[in-house]
């Protein structure tokens, strides 16, 4: 029995195990075949900040693995996630306190303040389990607003800007700060964060010139 261990036991969830963010998609899955929707969201929204986000342009490389494509066509995950988030994300106008519903208590109260440079999808996530940890964030984002190449690189047939904007929101309502036109080296540096009391930095100022 030594030979199978944690890694052994999730590489036999393909789905889960292809997901960047290990979203259990054949869980939520089978939960929105049962009618469980609510229950659905929340599986699909614990790992990962930007479901509703996720749920219209992820390139769903869980379908790619997804063990019915050996039989006839993979499940349409991607579709179910949007039909989940559809009606209890972001997107359904959602009281944000639900999220507290989905995470549990937080696990404590720290006071080192953490600093995030870049609110793209990885400065947005950063912020957010941070938040959920217990850790003071502020987010310093060069643009007017936040949201990186969600905004600046998806079209917006494909990407409404006001879920950007509510998935946005959602992660504010834990308490992040959010400072926009704030650009690194422009407007601060580094060392002006140390000074300020900034425990740790994050940088996700991501790939936005060629």
């Amino acid at each position: 029995m030594g030979e199978f261990n944690a890694e052994w036991l999730e590489r036999n969830f393909p789905c889960k195990w292809a997901c960047p963010v290990h979203t259990e998609a054949g869980k939520y899955v089978t939960l929105v075949g049962e009618g469980r929707y609510r229950e659905a969201y929340a599986v699909a929204r614990r790992p990962n900040p930007l479901a509703s986000i996720c749920g219209r342009i992820c390139a769903a490389p869980c379908e790619t693995v997804c063990r019915r494509g050996e039989l006839d066509a993979p499940i349409a995950i991607r579709a179910l996630k949007r039909f989940v988030t559809e009606r209890f994300g972001v997107e359904s106008m959602m009281d944000f306190s639900v999220l507290s519903e989905i995470y549990g208590e937080r696990r404590g109260r720290y006071s080192e303040r953490i600093a995030v440079i870049g609110s793209g999808p990885a400065g947005l996530a950063c912020a957010h389990d941070l938040a959920l940890m217990g850790y003071p964030v502020t987010i310093l984002e060069a643009s007017p607003v936040a949201g990186g190449m969600l905004r600046l690189g998806v079209p917006e047939y494909r990407l409404p800007r006001a879920l950007i904007q509510l998935e946005v929101n959602a992660i504010l309502s834990l308490g992040v700060e959010l400072k926009t036109n704030a650009r690194l080296g422009r407007d601060f540096t580094l060392a002006d964060l140390k000074e300020q009391g900034f425990t740790a930095i994050f940088l996700g100022v991501g790939a936005m010139r060629s």
